[in-house]
């Protein structure tokens, strides 16, 4: 995972989407949200706020803040809602395109507001405070190998 984490006078405020260029090269086999192997070749991890919430192990990994999640998958439900083993408080994963899509890239306009405030039953969307890319292929063959070209905050 490789992120940015601002400070506070940088947090982005009144986030209404978020435009993302990528796509894959290459999905690890066997990744599978519906059968509980949550592995994805490419995903933008977006925090909200500062109030941060548990992992649900301990001794685990750090609280961490509400986030959304959107990522590319394989076999997994288009615009499909995922929570994952951990964080199941705080997190949300949304595949946002599907099936095999090698090489092409997408375009992907993800609704942040109104999505957070279904997400996690709350009337207004902090900030976002940070974000990260991640590529997590553990427990499946093959790794992965995708592309990021841009992301854009957008208010409107």
């Amino acid at each position: 995972m490789i992120g940015k984490q601002f400070k506070p006078d940088e947090y982005i405020h009144h986030v209404k989407r978020v435009r993302i260029e990528w796509g894959v090269y290459q999905y690890p086999i066997g990744a599978d949200w519906e059968n509980g192997i949550n592995r994805v070749p490419i995903a933008v991890v977006l925090t909200f706020g500062t109030k941060k919430w548990r992992s649900g192990i301990f001794p685990g990994f750090q609280p961490s803040p509400y986030f959304l999640s959107p990522f590319i998958g394989f076999k997994e439900e288009e615009g499909k809602q995922y929570i994952g083993k951990y964080y199941r408080k705080g997190g949300r994963y949304y595949c946002v395109a599907s099936g095999d899509r090698a090489g092409q890239t997408i375009i992907t306009d993800f609704e942040v507001d109104n999505r957070f405030k279904r997400a996690f039953e709350e009337l207004t969307t902090p900030p976002i405070t940070s974000f990260a890319f991640q590529m997590n292929t553990k427990d499946t063959l093959g790794g992965a190998k995708a592309f990021l070209r841009k992301i854009e905050f957008l208010a409107k």
